[in-house]
């Protein structure tokens, strides 16, 4: 396991294996942060690459250019309260975010999860059981991730050498993307020299219309 604590401070570093499951945990008490690494790497069995943000500042500096499988927030750090901690970190909308809190309010949980959180958990009901939950799903985030880059890398890697012309359209006949060898048919330098481009004018005039309305309905 790799634990990194805020910015700032001496890190503490462990070997952390290939392919370990990456989690934030962004959290200004030292001492629960600790102990909240301490619990997930006997969760995971030590399979973890834990970093640690006390500030939303140091969060955002950590999410930059880098990838996590899960975040693990609290709602207060000192740059930051309450829900707006959360909006903050949730705004790209493709991120695991667990909500870690001493709040008890009623309708906190429905509020986290409206704004994008996968769930809110009570720092005093904090047990292994959850945290080996929670792993678990980092692990399958991380997996379904890692699945979905290498099928789009895979398609885009056909797509490209596909000798035929491959275009994406939109409704209105307007290109959005072509493979190199549609580029060349049009004798364009580029894609971005004819993105957005009507490409209905390339079309002889007899199937024109035909293909209008065979792009609307796809």
């Amino acid at each position: 396991m790799k634990i990194e604590p805020p910015i700032g401070e001496s890190p503490i570093r462990h070997a952390a294996p290939p392919g370990a499951v990456r989690i934030l945990l962004v959290e200004d008490d030292l001492d629960f942060a600790g102990l909240v690494c301490d619990s997930l790497a006997r969760a995971s069995g030590g399979e973890l690459a834990i970093e640690h943000a006390g500030t939303i500042a140091e969060a955002l500096e950590r999410l930059e250019g880098r990838s996590f499988d899960l975040i693990l927030t609290d709602l207060n750090v000192p740059d930051s309260k309450g829900l707006d901690t959360l909006a903050t970190l949730a705004a790209p909308g493709d991120r695991l975010i667990c909500v870690l809190t001493g709040e008890d309010d009623a309708g906190l949980r429905e509020a986290a999860i409206a704004l994008g959180a996968y769930d809110l958990l009570g720092k005093d009901d904090l047990h292994p059981a959850e945290l080996d939950r929670l792993v678990r799903l980092a692990v399958m985030q991380a997996r379904t991730t890692g699945s979905v880059r290498r099928s789009e890398a895979r398609l885009r890697a056909i797509v490209e050498a596909e000798p035929e012309c491959v275009k994406l359209l939109d409704a209105d006949g307007h290109l959005i993307e072509m493979n190199p060898a549609g580029l060349r048919m049009i004798e364009a330098e580029s894609l971005t020299a004819v993105r957005g481009r009507c490409l209905l004018d390339l079309v002889t005039e007899a199937h024109r219309e035909p293909f209008a309305a065979l792009t609307r309905r796809a």
